[in-house]
């Protein structure tokens, strides 16, 4: 446990600390996103609520129930469960229940270690703890950079190498 001083000198437990067998120390759950959040775009569809129909341009989308529809935000999280049906369009994808349909995250899909993707999946980065679970068809949508590259044309006939340098080239014959 960690512990901290109060105001007369006493030490008390803040956190509680949850180790696994090997000694080593697991991360403990984040917070919701929304408890620091002003509101603005946030859409919180919370435990036992069951909803139909299509949200689009929110900041932040945290589904603690049931969602059958589409979805487009620059965050989505899909709490331990809740179940998402359709398709989601966002920056950031965290699931941490069930989530069917279709997915695109441009940036990062983090699937938790309850967490369960059955989709059509397009992402950016792609995390998957220990324990949750991926299955469909998943592409990366990360530019190779080689791709970017140009492509070097053939020396001519004779030319073994060359070399540029500010613009002058040297030239290695056979």
């Amino acid at each position: 446990m960690f512990r901290k001083r109060n105001d007369n000198s006493q030490m008390v437990p803040t956190a509680k600390r949850r180790d696994k067998p090997n000694g080593t120390a697991l991360v403990a759950p984040r917070s919701s996103p929304l408890e620091n959040f002003d509101g603005e775009g946030a859409v919180l569809i919370g435990r036992g609520t069951r909803m139909t129909g299509e949200i689009k341009n929110a900041s932040v989308i945290e589904i603690q129930g049931d969602f059958d529809g589409n979805v487009a935000a620059n965050t989505v999280i899909v709490r331990e469960g809740a179940t998402f049906k359709g398709s989601i369009h966002a920056e950031y994808v965290e699931a941490n229940g069930l989530v069917e349909g279709t997915l695109i995250a441009e940036e990062l899909l983090d699937i938790r270690s309850t967490g369960h993707v059955m989709a059509e999946v397009r992402y950016g980065h792609l995390c998957v703890a220990t324990g949750g679970q991926l299955s469909g068809n998943i592409q990366s949508q990360v530019i190779d950079a080689r791709a970017e590259l140009p492509t070097e044309e053939p020396l001519p006939p004779g030319v073994h190498a060359m070399k540029v340098v500010n613009g002058s080239a040297s030239v290695g014959r056979d």
